[in-house]
C-alpha cells in the first residue's frame, strides 16, 4: 500500500492512493468525539491518574503519583483496543496494581469487598473498604509492570484484564470496582464521572449527588474543542448540506459543555453518544452494543442513507468500529491529538487507513484532492 503526502493544510495529511476512488465518493461523514472533535489531553488522562492514585491509596495505603500514569501508558492500553472507556482504562490500571499486593492483603480486602456488596451504593462501599488493610505496592519497577501488562491484553477490555486478575485479586472486589456496571453501581466509574465532571455537572449528568468530590467543576474544564466552523463549512459544501454524525463512547452532556454551537450542526436524530447507545440496548433487550462494536456509527450513518460513508476517529477502538460497521465504511485515522502522535500515524498507515490525519480540520483538504484526482 502506498500513500500520498499532501502538501498545504498544515502538512501531515496522507492518502493511501489505492483508496483515492472510495474517498472521491464520500457522501457522509461520522465523527468520534474525543481526539478529533475535541482536544482532552489534558483531561481525561489527569483524571485516570487521580481516579487511579485515590483508589489504590484507599485499598492499600501506598501513595502512587498520578504523574505515573502518562500518555505513554495511555497510548500502550489504547491500542490493544479494549479500552476506549477510561473507566475501563482505570479499572485495567488498579486490579493490575492490586495484583502485586501481598496475597493475606487481597484475601483481607475481597473479605470486606464481600460486604460492601450488601451497602446500597459505591460511596458507601469505598467507604467501607478504605484503610481496612495496609499493603505495600512496590513502586519500584510498577511502571514497567503497568507497560508489559498491557502487551497480556486486547480488544476483550474488561474481560481481558478479569481473566488475568480476578483469581488473585478477587471476585468480590472485582466486582465492587467493575466499571461495566456503571455510575451508581460500579466504584470506579462513579469516582472517576464525578472527579472528570465536578459535583455541579455530575448533578446534571448524573440525576444524584457527588459524594467523592464536592469541587464543583471537574477535570472536563481542561478540554478544548479541536473542529473549527470553516472545516464543517468546508465539508458541507463538499457533501451538498450536514450529512454529519456522531458515534462516540463519550457523555453527550460533556461534549455539549466544549463543543458549544457546532454541536448543533450535526443533526440531533444522528448523534449516537454513550447514553444514546445505553438507551438503545435497553430498548433492544441487548448488551455490548458500544465500541467498538459498530451499532453506533451504523446507526449514525443511516440516518443519511449513505452510499460512501466515513468514519473519522483517533484510536484503535474506532478503527475497529469502522470495521465492524461493514465493508461500505471507509475510516479516517487522526493522530496530532493522540498521546504519541508518531505512533499513531505509523498505526493508522500500517494499517492501510484510507485518509491519515493530523487534524481533523484537513478532511475538506483530502476529499477535494480525491475527487479532484479521481476525474
Amino acid at each position: 500500500m502506498g500513500y500520498l503526502e499532501l502538501g498545504g493544510a498544515g502538512g501531515g495529511l496522507f492518502i493511501e492512493e489505492a483508496s483515492m476512488d472510495a474517498l472521491a465518493k464520500v457522501d457522509t461523514i461520522v465523527f468520534d468525539c474525543d481526539g478529533v472533535l475535541l482536544d482532552v489531553r489534558e483531561s481525561y488522562n489527569a483524571c485516570v491518574g487521580a481516579t487511579v492514585s485515590r483508589l489504590v491509596e484507599a485499598l492499600t495505603g501506598t501513595h502512587i503519583s498520578p504523574d505515573l500514569f502518562d500518555g505513554r501508558l495511555n497510548h500502550l492500553y489504547k491500542s490493544t483496543g479494549g479500552f476506549n472507556s477510561d473507566w475501563s482504562y482505570c479499572y485495567a490500571l488498579v486490579m493490575a496494581i492490586l495484583s502485586k499486593a501481598p496475597q493475606w492483603a487481597l484475601r483481607e480486602l475481597d473479605r470486606y469487598a464481600a460486604e460492601s456488596l450488601g451497602l446500597p451504593g459505591p460511596c458507601e462501599r469505598l467507604r467501607h473498604l478504605t484503610h481496612r488493610v495496609e499493603a505495600s505496592i512496590p513502586l519500584a519497577g510498577l511502571y514497567a509492570w503497568l507497560a508489559s501488562f498491557s502487551s497480556r491484553l486486547d480488544a476483550s477490555g474488561v474481560e481481558g484484564v478479569d481473566r488475568l486478575t480476578k483469581r488473585r485479586v478477587g471476585e468480590h472486589l472485582a466486582e465492587a470496582l467493575n466499571p461495566l456496571n456503571g455510575v451508581g453501581v460500579s466504584v470506579v466509574s462513579t469516582l472517576f464521572e464525578e472527579l472528570f465532571l465536578g459535583c455541579q455537572l455530575f448533578r446534571e449528568v448524573h440525576g444524584r449527588e457527588a459524594c467523592f468530590t464536592d469541587q464543583p467543576q471537574g477535570y472536563v474544564r481542561r478540554g478544548r474543542r479541536a473542529i473549527t466552523e470553516e472545516t464543517l463549512d468546508g465539508l458541507e459544501g463538499l457533501l451538498g448540506g450536514p450529512r454529519f454524525g456522531v458515534a462516540s463512547g463519550s457523555m453527550e452532556a460533556t461534549a455539549s459543555l466544549l463543543l458549544g454551537p457546532l454541536k448543533s450542526r450535526i443533526p440531533l436524530e444522528a448523534q449516537f453518544w454513550f447514553e444514546t447507545v445505553e438507551r438503545w440496548e435497553r430498548r433492544l433487550g441487548l448488551e455490548g452494543l458500544q465500541k467498538p462494536n459498530g451499532f453506533s456509527l451504523r446507526a449514525a450513518a443511516s440516518t443519511h442513507k449513505p452510499a460512501a460513508p466515513l468514519y473519522v476517529g483517533d484510536t484503535v477502538a474506532d478503527l475497529l468500529t469502522a470495521r465492524d460497521a461493514g465493508e461500505d465504511f471507509l475510516f479516517a485515522g487522526v493522530y496530532g491529538l493522540a498521546h504519541l502522535p508518531h505512533e499513531a500515524r505509523g498505526f493508522f498507515m500500517g494499517e492501510g487507513c484510507p485518509v491519515v490525519a493530523r487534524s481533523v480540520n484537513q478532511l475538506p483538504h483530502a476529499l477535494r484532492y480525491a475527487r479532484f484526482a479521481s476525474e
